[in-house]
């Protein structure tokens, strides 16, 4: 796949080439084994960088998350084969940030917790500090490959004006693997299990008194009783997940990777004996087939088409009397928010990776239709939605000497093709239900997008490089308006 050439930076140039390439992850879901690894590259790499980064989002994003964020981190990554039949994998991170206007949630980690946010009709920024590791392992016996990787995530975050939330998250995952060769061909099969933690409380220090605390549940409904003091909660989450992969012996054939995850979430509220107010179910299904060859004048052609489903649906809890000393009973269980998700998309790629003696290029369009169905199952809630995005990525790549520079183009379009809301007993006066008819308008906004980047790197001797990269990405929303997202890097790598 990679080859030396006379020139004592021949090697570095070749492997940032592929580092930087489109095809490289353009089937992300087969590297979910981490006995897999062994086959993502034949080169090892180690990769060290501080980004800064800073976004301006304005009406085009979803309340619970914010307007504007600022932040920095510093990451590292390494893959390592450490001989014909071993390889190491690890990963380490740290991470600041700082968003603004977060609206109606006090909570950590959206995309995982939605809908059922602690809010309170105040808001204000939130501050974060997060910590990441990983490591795996991976060794061939034979035909046969496997593999293990874990890693974890600690998460911390709070405001230090009223009202003020702390949160901490701790974060999971172990995941097992193996591939056997058949063929030209290695088949794999991979599990993991996750293991998901969010504690959080608010505390009220000024002199002019406490705002009352809502346990949201979707569609700007509260859990009407626990509203007001009931400042404390948990978010407890388990998930196991399995994946079918088929990867080319020589990284050139047919890709394919088959994945499934089950989760469950539970919300406590944990000054009131810990009550589990809300019980979740989460499922999804993804699967991905793709074709990736070089030719024989070095163009390597890719294409693919890839489809998920998933489907939340939640239940909420109805407790009889209780006390501090007493267990609250379980009197009812009733069906509240739910939605499902649907996307296909397909892709191609046409690319000749950089090397010491050629300019690297490639050009990536790719298409995807998306269905969302959102409702609130005891009252006249639901949000419908159907969209088509297109996008179209392209890169030019070249060496001067000691430098290698590589620049970046992309562009796109998403509308919306379909839609139904139906919200007529929502109160879209009050604070909450305008936060729900901001978020539904986003959602169902047409939206043009442009971005680029430009990256500089400069060779250290015959085995590593010293590289700077500024992006940035523009999106404009026919109603919601302009947004912004920048992001400056500077990092190693050997």
């Amino acid at each position: 796949m990679l080859c030396a050439a006379d020139s004592p930076f021949s090697l570095p140039i070749a492997e940032i080439g592929e580092r930087w390439s489109l095809h490289l992850d353009f089937v992300p879901d087969v590297w979910r084994n981490p006995a897999n690894m062994r086959s993502y590259c034949n080169f090892s790499f180690t990769d060290i960088a501080v980004n800064a980064s800073g976004g301006d989002y304005g009406s085009a994003s979803v309340r619970q998350s914010g307007d504007k964020r600022l932040g920095w981190n510093v990451n590292a990554k390494s893959l390592l084969h450490l001989s014909s039949t071993e390889s190491v994998m690890a990963s380490a991170s740290y991470e600041n940030s700082h968003t603004k206007s977060v609206l109606w949630n006090n909570c950590s980690d959206v995309p995982i917790i939605y809908p059922y946010f602690t809010g309170d009709s105040v808001g204000g920024f939130l501050q974060c500090e997060q910590y990441a590791f990983s490591g795996g392992y991976a060794r061939s016996f034979g035909k046969l490959t496997s593999g293990a990787e874990m890693s974890y995530r600690a998460e911390s975050s709070w405001r230090n004006k009223d009202p003020r939330p702390q949160n901490v998250v701790s974060d999971f995952l172990m995941s097992l693997g193996a591939n056997y060769a058949v063929a030209d061909y290695r088949i794999g099969l991979a599990g993991s299990f996750r293991s998901y933690h969010q504690s959080g409380t608010i505390s009220f220090l000024a002199d002019k008194g406490a705002f009352s605390v809502y346990h949201m549940l979707g569609f700007g409904v509260d859990y009407v009783r626990y509203a007001g003091d009931y400042t404390s909660w948990k978010f407890r989450a388990t998930q196991w997940s399995g994946s079918v992969s088929v990867i080319p012996v020589d990284g050139n054939g047919t890709y394919f990777a088959l994945s499934a995850s089950s989760m469950t979430l539970a919300k406590d509220l944990s000054s009131v004996n810990i009550l589990p107010i809300v019980e979740v179910t989460d499922r999804n299904v993804s699967a991905q087939l793709a074709y990736s060859g070089i030719c024989g004048n070095g163009l390597r052609r890719a294409v693919k088409i890839e489809g998920s489903f998933s489907t939340r649906k939640g239940w909420e809890n109805i407790f009889g009397n209780g006390s501090a000393t007493a267990m609250y009973q379980i009197i009812n269980t009733v069906p509240g928010y739910g939605n499902r998700v649907y996307r296909i998309a397909a892709e191609a790629i046409a690319e000749r990776t950089l090397t010491a003696s050629s300019m690297g290029w490639g050009v990536k369009p790719c298409v995807a239709i998306r269905r969302i169905e959102s409702w609130y199952a005891t009252l006249s809630r639901r949000f419908d939605n159907t969209s088509l995005a297109a996008r179209l990525q392209s890169y030019l790549s070249h060496t001067f000497g000691k430098m290698v520079m590589s620049a970046t183009i992309a562009g796109g379009y998403e509308s919306s093709l379909a839609s139904q809301v139906r919200i007529d007993d929502l109160d879209q006066s009050s604070s909450s239900g305008q936060c729900v008819t901001d978020n539904l308008r986003f959602a169902t906004d047409d939206c043009f997008s442009a971005g680029g980047s430009v990256c500089v790197a400069r060779m250290l001797g015959r085995r590593g490089a010293v590289y700077l990269k500024m992006s940035a990405e523009f999106r404009h929303y026919a109603e919601c308006g302009s947004w912004r997202e920048g992001t400056a890097s500077i990092g190693v790598m050997f």
